[in-house]
């Protein structure tokens, strides 16, 4: 992780940069109702919606400097191929579409948004640190 919360992930056909800064926070929070803790204890716990798991993959993209447009069709197609793969080892329908999604996505939605929280703890504790000494 680096000192503004990116992190670098292997997935799909390579290497991309995951950033969730303070707007693209302000714009999740907005996407699924929640705040980032929130969000982490709904993904970890099992208890996400698709648009939990969607949103940050696509904001965070962003964040780390892909074009909205194909951040929206990666974060698509990465669901779409889990699905897929499922669905030819006989898997019912909507049983692939929550195991699709969880498998691919929940590992990188859990560090971007754990690369945020530490990120956050590291700049509220610098901030502390210089309010302590005026």
């Amino acid at each position: 992780m680096s000192r503004n919360a990116e992190v670098t992930l292997a997935w799909g056909d390579g290497e991309y940069k995951f950033r969730l800064g303070i707007g693209e926070v302000r714009e999740l929070q907005e996407k699924t109702s929640c705040g980032p803790y929130f969000l982490l204890g709904r993904v970890d716990g099992g208890q996400w919606f698709i648009d939990d798991l969607r949103e940050t993959i696509r904001i965070g993209l962003i964040g780390g400097g892909l074009e909205p447009v194909k951040a929206l069709a990666l974060a698509g197609l990465l669901v779409i191929s889990a699905v897929e793969e499922l669905r030819r080892q006989g898997m019912p329908m909507m049983q692939a579409l929550v195991e699709g999604a969880a498998e691919r996505m929940r590992s990188i939605v859990l560090v971007a948004l754990l690369a945020l929280l530490a990120w956050l703890v590291v700049e509220f504790r610098g901030a502390l640190v210089k309010l302590n000494h005026f």
